[in-house]
């Protein structure tokens, strides 16, 4: 993952509602998991297994933030064991079959909450963030970012 994707995802987060969190989780994890395709592709054994354990950690924050007493979670845990598993074989096998196995469940699944997103009108779940503005500045045609730092106190 380039500084910039890092970047974009950071931004998505720290302006995101609960539903885009996940939605945003979910493209990390497909993220990941492309790059690991790319690693194997490049026999880069390393870089593929640091990959593929980094969709595994975010899968994991995905299993601890379930409430099991719903079904709904029962079954989202499932899946993610499941998808778990496959990328751990796949990070031993060293072969793109197991990945491939895990890339669909994310997919759907974002998809998935991508509408629920649509109608979810909570807030952004962070608070006292700075706030990011764009917009074409004297520079021809480039994009700039301003930041306004609202960090702190506030009374």
């Amino acid at each position: 993952m380039t500084k910039a994707e890092i970047q974009e995802y950071t931004l998505r987060i720290t302006q995101g509602n609960r539903t885009d969190l996940i939605v945003t989780t979910y493209d990390i994890i497909l993220k990941y998991i492309a790059d690991a395709s790319e690693e194997l592709k490049k026999q880069d054994k390393k870089k593929y297994k640091w990959n593929i354990k980094k969709a595994n950690e975010f899968i994991a924050q995905l299993m601890g933030a379930l409430d099991l007493q719903y079904e709904v979670s029962l079954q989202l845990f499932q899946l993610y064991r499941f998808a778990q598993k496959r990328l751990i074989e796949a990070s031993y096998e060293e072969t793109d079959k197991k990945l491939e196995d895990a890339i669909p469940i994310f997919r759907e699944l974002r998809e998935a909450f991508s509408e629920v997103a649509k109608q979810d009108n909570s807030g952004p779940v962070m608070r006292n963030i700075d706030q990011v503005y764009a917009g074409l500045t004297y520079g021809k045609g480039s994009l700039n970012e301003i930041v306004e730092r609202k960090k702190g106190f506030q009374a």
